[in-house]
């Protein structure tokens, strides 16, 4: 029964998976993130930040992923199927660019971090911006 409504009603769960998403974003970005430079040290923020992130956007990634085939198996098309590719690859580059973004981190190489580092959270914006999109065109 519930896999049945699952796909007679299509759009309002790509919605939940796009809201899924958002919410991932806003309380890593707004509530974990910030949390962490207040109550831990340099050195323990460091280390937690970067044993989060990865995390971060191999979930956002997984919904991405769930979301762009649930699209492309319900026939949904267009700029949905959009989104969710768009999501997929937004998380896949910056998950990909975290090794560099720590090197760069490590060496001091502030110029290149500052660079790639606003890259990133371009890219997480973005994910947040297009995934609040169905909210508003639903």
């Amino acid at each position: 029964m519930t896999y049945q409504w699952i796909f007679e009603y299509p759009i309002p769960v790509s919605a939940l998976l796009s809201g899924l998403i958002s919410g991932i974003v806003v309380f890593q970005s707004f509530v974990i993130a910030p949390t962490v430079f207040n109550v831990l040290s340099e050195t323990e923020a460091r280390a937690f930040l970067r044993s989060i992130f990865p995390k971060f956007f191999l979930c956002i990634g997984l919904v991405s992923l769930t979301s762009l085939c649930f699209s492309l198996i319900t026939n949904l098309g267009g700029w949905i199927t959009a989104l969710g590719a768009f999501s997929l690859a937004a998380a896949a580059t910056s998950y990909l660019l975290i090794p560099t973004l720590n090197r760069f981190r490590d060496t001091a190489e502030t110029t290149k971090f500052s660079i790639l580092h606003t890259f990133t959270v371009t890219l997480t914006l973005a994910i947040l911006i297009v995934n609040s999109l169905p909210f508003l065109l639903l």
